[in-house]
């Protein structure tokens, strides 16, 4: 399986760097370098979880749920989502609350709170899209992107796009920053230190506007 995975991450790569040629930028791309981890994470074999076991699987009454507690405000708003006892353990809690419960349900209450829960294909696969580059090389100033996303698999790609030479601005909330910066900082160093970070409180309408103007300017 890792032989294979190293081929493909390697034939990517190529392209990676052909893209950011056209855009005026260079990048280097190592397979093994971009699947190594901070020690800090302490990664087990994948199965039900993840292997930072932040995230689990769970069976509900007609289907499957992905539940992501990687923060302590998601493991804290768990009684408030299947009402539990504060002392219980949350995952023994979540795995027995859902058995008796349909996915719809478990999805509706934990969106109310804000909380990282999916059903298993309760969206269409996303059709991936080649980056065009056919007129880019003359481009005179850096292609602008901006990054809303955390933890690890979006900010690896807006950290290889800042790499390969684009202004990649990253934009968090001040009520749910990415946790990485702090509790794995050379994890989160790799894959942010070369972009603009910028906190912003999204409870305010000025902040959103500001956001939004900056989005559609990227």
């Amino acid at each position: 399986m890792m032989p294979r995975l190293l081929e493909l991450l390697a034939a990517d790569g190529e392209r990676l760097r052909a893209a950011a040629q056209a855009i005026s930028g260079q990048i280097e791309f190592d397979a093994q370098s971009l699947l190594r981890r901070d020690k800090a994470l302490d990664l087990q074999p994948p199965s039900d979880w993840s292997p930072n076991r932040h995230c689990r699987l769970i069976e509900a009454t007609d289907g499957w749920i992905a539940v992501n507690l990687a923060r302590e405000d998601d493991v804290r708003s768990v009684p408030a989502w299947i009402g539990y006892a504060q002392n219980a353990a949350p995952w023994d809690a979540i795995i027995a609350a859902a058995k008796t419960q349909h996915c719809a349900a478990l999805l509706a209450q934990a969106q109310l709170l804000g909380m990282p829960v999916a059903g298993v294909r309760e969206a269409n696969p996303a059709t991936s899209h080649r980056l065009n580059t056919g007129h880019s090389a003359s481009r005179s100033a850096p292609l602008r992107v901006i990054d809303l996303s955390a933890l690890w698999a979006g900010p690896l790609c807006g950290g290889l796009l800042a790499e390969a030479g684009a202004q990649v601005t990253k934009i968090e909330s001040i009520g749910r920053a990415d946790p990485s910066q702090h509790a794995t900082p050379e994890h989160d160093a790799r894959l942010n230190g070369r972009k603009q970070r910028i906190t912003l409180d999204f409870s305010s309408a000025d902040n959103l506007a500001q956001m939004i103007e900056m989005i559609a300017g990227a």
